[in-house]
């Protein structure tokens, strides 16, 4: 659960976690949708939950090959392929 998650933390990063103060581009604290401080709770699109983050139920089945395949399909060419995968082979 989010719980066994906060457990493994350390106090000091979990202090920290708690008490961080974003800023904004002009060194405003950042408002929430009701404009008061926002608080780490509140940042966000609201589409996370943690609780279901913390344990993924669907998985990628994925290998090298589909990814050479993907950055293939995207144009990259074969200099470049080899720096993410560290592999020189192109699959058409």
């Amino acid at each position: 659960s989010f719980y066994q998650l906060l457990a493994v933390t350390s106090p000091n990063a979990l202090l920290f976690i708690l008490q961080a103060r974003r800023c904004d581009n002009i060194k405003q604290a950042t408002c929430d949708a009701e404009l008061e401080e926002a608080t780490p709770f509140a940042y966000g699109a609201g589409h996370v939950h943690p609780n279901r983050a913390f344990q993924p139920v669907f998985v990628y089945n994925i290998s090298i090959n589909d990814y050479v395949n993907f950055f293939c399909a995207l144009g990259f060419n074969s200099s470049h392929i080899y720096r993410f995968t560290g592999h020189c082979r192109i699959r058409p």
